[in-house]
């Protein structure tokens, strides 16, 4: 029995060095690695990533290599788009994990070098259907609304075109020949299916004070508001109002259709108490639509955190939908703390 137990203990003491020592080789002699695309966003799902061998989108190397292959294909036909070499001492090393990043630009994949590309933001507002039943392209190439797009250094130069869907060569909108730059922000918005007005850059400085936010409105005319202007007068109110009373005016503002307004600045301190309310008036004849005692809506609550206990937006822009009954805050053209 005394025989046993000396055995067992020395397996025990065998295997636990050996699973350490494993271990130890694993760290040291390996690095992790991921693979994915860096541009466009979610498209990974569509491909399969063979790396020296090995099928996945991470995994390990061997340190004593200094170069591997990679081999992607397309997943629905396996289609091979990207095969060669990548030297080591090429990719991102962070937290002991070597990063391969992709682009697809034009059908063809490569790997993802910053020193060969730049980035500008293209922000469409569109005002007929949704985004989804547009596709828009910079000289062909399909570009993310509202999301940091990449294109080679070498085609800076071109038109943003904007048509219905992608079978479609009627065109909703073209741009007079553009050069774009690093960091470049395009805005339009849409006034009718083949109208888009460019937006301005945006200026306006940000605030400083938590709870507080600079929002301008703007509306595109639908059944209820056919008007050319539109006066909007807030009301601000707190935890002393009795939901009676009326309210002082806070602010005052003239919106032209397709047009964005100036700034104005909410004060939402007690952002659980405060908020602001609206009438809006048909400027031409005076009828008012819209009368914050009897809708009693809140066009401050879409600038808080889903938790109401502070304000998410620096700057907002916010759209006046369903005939000024509803509204809705563009994330592209807007600003978070």
């Amino acid at each position: 029995m005394k025989n046993i137990s000396i055995l067992f203990f020395f397996f025990f003491i065998v295997s636990f060095s050996s699973c350490e020592t494993e271990g130890e080789f694993a760290v040291t002699s390996y690095n992790t690695y991921s693979i994915f695309f860096f541009y466009p966003s979610n498209i990974d799902a569509n491909y399969e990533f063979v790396l020296e061998g090995n099928k996945g989108t991470s995994g390990y190397i061997s340190k004593s290599k200094s170069e591997v292959e990679l081999n992607v294909f397309k997943k629905d036909n396996q289609e091979s788009v990207f095969s060669g070499r990548i030297a080591i001492e090429d990719l991102e090393y962070v937290n002991n994990n070597l990063i391969i990043k992709l682009i697809a630009l034009d059908d063809k994949v490569d790997i993802y070098n910053e020193s060969n590309y730049i980035s500008f933001i293209p922000t469409i507002l569109y005002t007929i259907g949704t985004e989804d039943d547009y596709v828009l392209s910079f000289n062909n190439q399909t570009l993310e609304n509202g999301k940091s797009n990449y294109i080679p250094k070498e085609k800076t130069e071109g038109l943003i075109q904007i048509k219905k869907d992608n079978e479609s060569t009627d065109l909703c909108y073209a741009s007079d020949p553009i050069t774009i730059t690093e960091g470049m922000n395009l805005s339009l918005m849409q006034l009718a299916e083949k109208e888009f007005l460019e937006l301005p850059e945006d200026t306006e400085v940000e605030p400083t004070q938590p709870n507080t936010a600079k929002v301008r409105f703007f509306y595109i005319p639908d059944e209820t508001l056919t008007m050319d202007e539109i006066r909007v007068d807030f009301y601000r109110s707190d935890a002393n109002w009795d939901w009676s009373s009326p309210l002082p005016i806070a602010e005052t503002l003239t919106l032209k259709k397709g047009e964005l307004s100036p700034y104005i600045l909410f004060d939402l301190s007690d952002p659980f108490t405060d908020s602001y309310f609206y009438d809006i008036t048909d400027v031409k004849t005076g009828n008012k639509i819209v009368n914050y005692m009897e809708t009693f809506l809140m066009v401050s609550t879409p600038l808080l955190e889903e938790t109401g206990d502070a304000v998410k937006y620096k700057k907002a822009t916010e759209q006046f939908i369903s005939g000024g009954l509803d509204f809705k805050i563009w994330d592209s053209l807007s600003t978070t703390w």
